[in-house]
């Protein structure tokens, strides 16, 4: 009786911590607040760290196993940070 409550317990804690771990960001908020208009990859690299896919196409992807969703730099002709970026959640 006393093992299945204990194993309760440590379910009850691990659930909340598992669903919050799951469904934060890839890249912290803050972080994401830090990029400005117009940065070059070089500083944008320096405050995200290095991404998890460069497309030709102008976007670095950013994701974490086991995080549900990813978040999208885009980059103008000129190779700089035109000031936007998606957060896509499934």
């Amino acid at each position: 009786m006393k093992s299945k409550r204990i194993i309760f317990g440590l379910i009850a804690v691990a659930i909340p911590f598992l669903c919050g771990w799951i469904f934060q960001k890839p890249v912290s908020q803050d972080k994401l607040d830090s990029l400005q208009k117009g940065m070059s990859k070089e500083e944008v690299r320096h405050i995200l760290g290095p991404p998890t896919k460069e497309y030709t196409t102008g976007q670095w992807t950013y994701s974490r196993p086991f995080v549900f969703g990813y978040i999208n730099v885009h980059w103008d002709e000129a190779d700089n940070y035109p000031g936007w970026y998606n957060v896509e959640r499934f």
